[in-house]
């Protein structure tokens, strides 16, 4: 196993600042001083923080932001026709789904219609006629 030396002289309360422990420090925050390794880590990550911030950042260009927000107003306003159309077409649907069924009901209103016509005339032709109707 590792040992590593802490020194206790360091200053873990950021408040006062005089770099040494004093009655406000904590027995966590000891417990949570980097090791020499993570010391070291750190170092070389913020060593690499560094570096990526000296690099300038490409300055945008504003025809290039102009042609994104144009693309991207083109694909909103191609969205929305493809909406309206499936919504179209739902609606057309819908209208013909509720005329096949208008038609069904009148087909088996017809249907029953002619079929208690039926039913008279068969009642009518079944009824023996009297003879004084006769002439």
């Amino acid at each position: 196993m590792d040992f590593e030396l802490i020194d206790l002289t360091l200053d873990d309360d950021e408040e006062d600042g005089d770099g040494y422990m004093d009655e406000t420090s904590s027995i966590y925050s000891l417990a949570t001083l980097p090791t020499k390794r993570e010391a070291e880590e750190m170092t070389e990550l913020d060593e690499l923080e560094k570096e990526r911030e000296e690099v300038p950042e490409q300055p945008h260009d504003e025809e290039e932001d102009a042609e994104e927000r144009l693309q991207q107003s083109i694909r909103e306003e191609e969205e929305m026709q493809i909406a309206r159309a499936v919504m179209e077409r739902l609606e057309w649907e819908q209208e013909a789904v509720e005329a096949f069924e208008r038609e069904r009901e009148e087909e088996a209103m017809a249907q029953a219609a002619a079929s208690a016509l039926d039913d008279d005339l068969d009642d009518a032709v079944a009824t023996p006629v009297h003879s004084s109707f006769v002439r």
